[in-house]
């Protein structure tokens, strides 16, 4: 089992080196970020149940980064999903499997960690140089044996737990979900009562998102910057209604209708379409995140260490959000080829398809930037006008904010080519 699990890593080296990778940058942001957040200047207390803003900064960053890592052991997992089936077929035990999957996802992860801290350390030079440039911070990181078994402790944690969840997934799901990588978790929903549904059309719900995402835009930029929480959390309810009764009914009108006649409009707005329905909850979690983080630099703007702290978290968890979101659409295109397959045999050409995949990967990353992009400028542009940040932080923040997002895109620009590219290669085999 242990030669059939290092075998699947070496055939699999790409996704190997991608998830490796992704280990590696998660560990040293989080020891930079637990190097800052410990120090004595501003004095997080991690393991003494200080409750104040500092921690509950620190608790709320440590959970993104979970998330992050949680998203790219999900991707790797999936796609051995067919190893994971053929073990089963030939017999595998369940220990067997444990074995087969601690011995790729553990072992990758206790190298991400151990090239993580070391790539930390290289980075806190450089590290230093932003927190001066932007965020005026004079004091200079170096290590922190403190920092390091925080980071350690973290990092830790999140292999059990991601441990568990693979497991979790090659024992819940059946031989022909893996085969066709359809594992799911299992999904839960809300409907509303059949008394209102005559009433709470989806028209009137997107008619009312729409005023709500318009009405609360126009007060993030009037109103005093102590209640633009409250009105962030009404657009981001609005937000998420528009998502789902305005936007995903558009793409699907203009599919259906308007660019029927359009072959690569209609395939482009097919797949857009899937792709926005699918990662809708890891754009409300980047969003979300960014006003907590806006919130916190308001309401500590007294304290000059807890709103720079509060900055760097924002830039910080941009950084793993992006990663969030391009794990997630990798694990939506990986699947992909039986639909580049069908268009190929209906008269579309390969570059068609390649001409299909960069715009809609282009899109994508453009709806996902705009939407969030509304909250940064909107509010941000407030708390400038109210002398909470200045103005060169706030730009400073949105330049933090678009280079990982478009790393990300061109990353799945170029894994969905290959994707693609690939399988219709195997299947012309």
């Amino acid at each position: 089992m242990i030669h059939h699990a290092l075998r699947s890593m070496r055939q699999s080296l790409s996704h190997t080196i991608f998830f490796t990778l992704t280990f590696i940058i998660t560990s040293a942001f989080i020891l930079l970020y637990f190097t800052l957040a410990l120090s004595d200047e501003i004095g997080v207390t991690l393991f003494y149940s200080s409750n104040n803003i500092q921690t509950v900064v620190s608790i709320l960053v440590i959970l993104i980064c979970m998330v992050a890592i949680f998203f790219a052991n999900d991707f790797y997992v999936k796609q051995k999903a067919q190893d994971l089936a053929v073990q089963l077929v030939c017999g595998a035990t369940y220990s067997q499997l444990v074995l087969y999957l601690l011995m790729q996802t553990g072992l990758l992860m206790m190298i991400g960690i151990v090239s993580g801290m070391a790539l930390g350390l290289f980075m806190m030079p450089g590290f230093n140089v932003i927190l001066e440039q932007i965020f005026h911070v004079t004091h200079m990181l170096s290590f922190n044996q403190e920092a390091f078994v925080a980071t350690v402790v973290v990092l830790v944690m999140v292999i059990f737990y991601a441990t568990f969840l693979n497991l979790g997934y090659s024992y819940r799901n059946s031989i022909h979900n893996l085969l066709v990588n359809r594992g799911e978790m299992g999904k839960i929903g809300f409907r509303i009562p059949k008394l209102f549904r005559a009433i709470v059309t989806p028209k009137v719900k997107g008619m009312f998102a729409l005023i709500l995402v318009v009405m609360m835009t126009v007060m993030f930029c009037l109103s005093d910057a102590s209640d633009l929480f409250g009105y962030a959390l009404i657009w981001l309810f609005g937000f998420s209604l528009a998502v789902n009764n305005v936007v995903l009914p558009g793409l699907r009108y203009l599919v259906a209708h308007k660019w029927a006649m359009h072959p690569h409009l209609m395939a482009i707005g097919g797949f857009l379409r899937h792709d926005i329905h699918a990662l809708k909850s890891e754009l409300l979690l980047l969003i979300g995140s960014d006003i907590i983080f806006y919130t916190l630099m308001i309401r500590n703007v007294t304290d000059a260490v807890a709103s720079t702290l509060s900055g760097l978290s924002f830039v910080v968890v941009n950084i793993l959000m992006s990663m969030v979101i391009m794990f997630k659409y990798s694990s939506e295109v990986s699947t992909r080829s039986q639909s580049a397959q069908v268009l190929l045999c209906v008269g579309y050409l390969m570059e068609d398809i390649d001409h299909i995949i960069r715009r809609e990967t282009l899109l994508f990353y453009a709806f996902i930037v705009l939407s969030d992009m509304i909250v940064i400028t909107t509010i941000g542009g407030n708390l400038v006008i109210h002398h909470i940040i200045s103005q060169n932080l706030l730009m400073g923040m949105i330049v933090l904010f678009l280079i990982p997002m478009a790393i990300c895109m061109l990353m799945n620009m170029f894994y969905y080519h290959r994707v693609i590219h690939g399988d219709l290669l195997q299947r012309a085999e």
